[in-house]
C-alpha cells in the first residue's frame, strides 16, 4: 500500500517537472514581433498579467511566466516577463532568483 502511495507521489511530481519544462522550451520559439495571442498559443495559458498601462507610446501589458528549471545544484524558479505594447511583442526577460544562503540547519536531538 505504501509502495503505491510513493510510486504515485513520484508519478505526479514527475508530470509536473515534465509539465513545466516542456512549457518554457517554447520560449525558444517566441519572438519580438509577435502578438500576444501566438505567444499565448505557444507558451499556454498559465500566466498572471503584471501590469496594464496606458502609455504615450501606446496599451502596455507585462505578463509573467513561472518555471521550475534545473539549475546547477537543484531546481530554482524562473520567471519570464513577456512585454505586450499594442499586442506586439516588444520585450522579453528572464529572471531567476538571487543566490541566497540555505537556511541554518536545525540539530538533530
Amino acid at each position: 500500500m505504501i509502495k503505491k502511495k510513493i510510486y504515485g507521489l513520484l508519478l505526479i511530481l514527475s508530470l509536473f517537472f515534465v509539465s513545466c519544462g516542456t512549457q518554457m522550451k517554447g520560449i525558444s520559439n517566441v519572438q519580438l514581433g509577435m502578438s500576444k495571442q501566438t505567444a499565448v498559443s505557444i507558451l499556454g495559458a498559465d500566466y498572471k498579467v503584471m501590469t496594464m498601462a496606458q502609455t504615450e507610446q501606446g496599451n502596455l501589458e507585462i505578463i509573467r511566466y513561472q518555471n521550475m528549471e534545473m539549475g546547477s545544484t537543484a531546481y530554482i524558479q524562473v520567471e519570464y516577463y513577456l512585454h505586450f505594447l499594442d499586442g506586439k511583442l516588444v520585450e522579453l526577460n528572464r529572471e531567476e532568483p538571487q543566490n541566497m544562503p540555505p537556511p541554518p540547519s536545525r540539530p538533530y536531538r
